[in-house]
């Protein structure tokens, strides 16, 4: 006879060779278990594993850039008030055409700002010229993504 502890105001019990384990692990219990460790396989997210591509996120984010740091700034002749849908379309429109006729041939003062821009530095080294005919596309590719044109 093997003696336990009942838990009970501290008294022994004895069984008849038989050992009580403190706590009984149910089926029910088990697969509680389980389901509590494979919780982190139901996590919540917006992206799976792996590089998710999103196609013209670059050039939106670039064309931004160009935008705001060339076309629309405090020392630039068009303001952030003043850059709205109706002027977007406009400059939008103007951007095609250039693109189409050459844009280093274009006498639009706003894309001679783009083509005519220092180039962007990247990890502390200039990374060649980046083409007019590009910096035109990104550009575009903000104005339509964010005025939905």
């Amino acid at each position: 006879m093997t003696p336990l502890w009942s838990g009970a105001r501290g008294q022994v019990r004895e069984t008849a060779g038989r050992h009580r384990a403190p706590f009984k692990l149910t089926r029910l219990g088990l697969v509680g278990l389980v389901a509590a460790l494979a919780t982190p396989a139901w996590a919540s997210g917006s992206v799976g594993p792996g590089k998710v591509s999103v196609p013209g996120r670059a050039d939106y984010s670039r064309g931004k850039a160009i935008v705001f740091n060339v076309l629309v700034c405090r020392t630039c002749p068009l303001t952030r008030r003043a850059f709205n849908r109706t002027r977007a379309v406009a400059l939008k429109e103007a951007f095609a055409a250039a693109l189409e006729a050459g844009p280093r041939l274009s006498p639009d003062p706003n894309v001679q700002r783009v083509c005519q821009a220092p180039r962007p530095r990247r990890r502390g080294r200039n990374r060649g010229p980046e083409g007019c005919a590009t910096r035109v596309k990104q550009v575009i590719a903000y104005l339509d993504r964010r005025f939905r044109l």
